[in-house]
């Protein structure tokens, strides 16, 4: 009787000394306590939404390199198409801008993380369009 007393009585004060409501932190009895005032289940629906938030903007960030990939490919057929009626028309090109446009036509950058991605597409692009509008300033 004397054990069980002292035992309930240990229990109950560790259990006060409660220093934290994450249920993966503090031992078996902060466990046992945060799963009895719902710190648990709150731990756990909060994880659930940043895991939400996360996969849709993983979505959104494919989206955008989707839709950038293609208008790089639509700039880089713009550039093969310029080139073309330059080519045929017998008209110069300077290095530099055969040298612009050559790298324009490179493959589009699909190493590292989404964001690095991104903005090496982007940058692309707007090289890429630096390089049409002075092949149509030569073609025209």
């Amino acid at each position: 009787m004397k054990t069980t007393l002292t035992f309930t009585l240990t229990a109950c004060i560790l259990s006060g000394c409660q220093t934290t409501t994450d249920p993966s932190q503090g031992g078996f009895l902060n466990g046992v306590s945060s799963i009895n005032s719902g710190a648990y289940e709150q731990r756990s629906a909060t994880l659930d939404q940043q895991e939400a938030a996360e996969r849709a903007r993983q979505q959104q960030l494919r989206r955008e390199l989707g839709q950038l990939q293609g208008e790089y490919a639509s700039l880089q057929r713009t550039i093969r198409q310029q080139r073309a009626r330059i080519a045929a028309n017998k008209l110069p090109v300077s290095s530099s801008l055969n040298a612009r446009a050559n790298s324009s036509l490179k493959p589009a950058p699909s190493s590292g993380d989404a964001d690095a991605q991104l903005a090496a597409l982007r940058k692309s692009i707007a090289a890429a369009r630096a390089v049409t509008s002075e092949l149509a300033g030569i073609s025209s």
